[in-house]
């Protein structure tokens, strides 16, 4: 069976929801941001993506069992920062090279197209891929493309995201109860969305505790997962509490 087909399945290219996207971070977001707006216009646009999607966030937590705080919370970390429209260049570019290049070595310095970051709550494609259980190598150029459409499309990046964290939680926690997470498996599985599996859980847990004993390196392998639940209150209070998006009305 074609596993690609299962994706196909999932994310449908038509116009249906399109209309259903938060709007995209622009260059114009990016140079307000770095010039007049400082991080207080970056947090709005964190926020108000938050509190758009909020329903679609508890749906889809649900559906695949992961606690919606959780999902909202890696999503406030990724919206915004990188200008959205600049990862196609990016991932073009790297198919070019990786299609048509005979340059040695090139894997060292130009990632792989499947290593593309795509989506308001970045996801590479290649996690995608595995997934849905196709190696990400050997996707297609046609496929990856399909794929990073996909990811910009809001509801399916959300679901792509929340079937990672449960496969991330039960990588380190195999048969918890992952709608009930402890501040630990909530830092964790933060980390891991950031940092990947390569490093071990004991890796992580010592980041997390031994604080006088570790370098600043070492600590900084749980900070994504740490900043999580710190933030973790006022997440819940734009989940649950906050009835209209927060306004850039400072921005051109």
């Amino acid at each position: 069976m074609n596993k690609f087909n299962d994706i196909i399945n999932e994310c449908d290219l038509s116009f249906s929801d399109w209309g259903k996207n938060y709007p995209r971070w622009s260059s114009l977001d990016a140079a307000w941001w770095k010039t007049f707006g400082g991080d207080n216009y970056l947090n709005k646009y964190k926020d108000g993506y938050i509190v758009f999607h909020r329903e679609k966030i508890k749906e889809i937590a649900r559906q695949y069992r992961i606690p919606s705080i959780l999902l909202a919370s890696v999503a406030h970390a990724e919206a915004g920062g990188m200008v959205d429209y600049f990862k196609y260049p990016t991932l073009f570019g790297r198919q070019v090279v990786h299609s048509y290049s005979g340059w040695p070595g090139k894997e060292k310095i130009i990632p792989s197209p499947e290593k593309t970051s795509i989506g308001i709550i970045a996801m590479q494609i290649r996690v995608v891929a595995e997934i849905f259980g196709k190696n990400p190598s050997a996707l297609r150029n046609a496929e990856a493309t399909y794929i990073s459409i996909c990811l910009n499309k809001d509801n399916f990046n959300l679901a792509m995201v929340a079937r990672h964290l449960y496969e991330l939680i039960n990588y380190d926690y195999p048969g918890t109860d992952t709608l009930n997470l402890t501040d630990e498996q909530f830092i964790l599985a933060g980390s891991r969305y950031n940092r990947g599996i390569e490093r071990s859980r004991s890796d992580f847990i010592r980041s997390i505790n031994d604080v006088e004993k570790i370098s600043y390196e070492e600590r900084n392998w749980s900070s994504y997962g740490r900043s999580m639940l710190n933030h973790r209150e006022k997440i819940t209070k734009l989940l649950y509490e906050v009835t209209t998006p927060p306004q850039n009305s400072d921005s051109n």
